[in-house]
C-alpha cells in the first residue's frame, strides 16, 4: 500500500535494508519480527540509547496494533520520530529536565 512503501522509505533512509517478506530466510511464517537483529541495529544506531530504552523501542514495534493498517503504520512512525528527537535532544529539554 502507499502508507506501507512511505514506512518502507523512512526506514530505508535511517539504515534500514528492506528485504520483501518471501525473502527472508526464517523458522516459521508467523516471525514477522527479529528480535535479536532488531535490538543489534538499534544499539549500532543508536549508541547513546541505554538497553532499556532499546527494549522499549522493541517493545513499541512488537507490539503495535491499531484498527487499521494506516493507523499501525502511523503510530509506529509517530513513535519513531519522536524518539528520535528526544534523543537527538540529548534527553533533556530546553528547561534541563529529562525526558
Amino acid at each position: 500500500s502507499e502508507f506501507e512503501n512511505a514506512f518502507i522509505s523512512f526506514l530505508e533512509e535511517t539504515g534500514w535494508h528492506y528485504l520483501p517478506g518471501g525473502s527472508v530466510a526464517r523458522n516459521l511464517r508467523t516471525d514477522v519480527l527479529y528480535e535479536d537483529d532488531l535490538e543489534q541495529f538499534l544499539s549500532r544506531a543508536n549508541p547513546d540509547l541505554l538497553s532499556e530504552e532499546i527494549r522499549e523501542v522493541m517493545n513499541s514495534v512488537r507490539l503495535a496494533g491499531a484498527e487499521s493498517e494506516f493507523a499501525t503504520l502511523h503510530k509506529l512512525y509517530v513513535q519513531m520520530v519522536k524518539r528520535r528527537a528526544v534523543y537527538a535532544a540529548g534527553r533533556f529539554g530546553a528547561n534541563g529536565c529529562a525526558y
